[in-house]
């Protein structure tokens, strides 16, 4: 089921591994109804390409350098997210 065009405008999203593949999708999907999104990845570059096709949607994109396996860059994800939107759904 899909939905409505611009069906989470005004909301955010967070999507770990938004680099390539799955993640990647997810996240321009969630662009596509108009969500603004908050990716992460270790591989920088393919962050900021991914995030620029995301904001061919119009929306924001913070971009989110981390290794999902070190707990200091996970706890430094989550507060960044956090300052990025007072407005996250938790």
């Amino acid at each position: 089921m899909f939905m409505a065009e611009n069906s989470l405008k005004g909301r955010y999203a967070m999507v770990t591994g938004g680099s390539r593949g799955i993640g990647k999708e997810i996240a321009l999907r969630f662009a596509a109804q108009g969500a603004n999104i908050a990716i992460s990845g270790r591989n920088e570059e393919n962050l900021l390409e991914t995030a620029q096709e995301i904001q061919k949607y119009g929306v924001d994109c913070l971009v989110l350098t981390v290794d999902m396996g070190k707990e200091e860059d996970v706890r430094e994800m989550a507060k960044l997210a956090l300052d990025y939107s007072p407005q996250w759904d938790i």
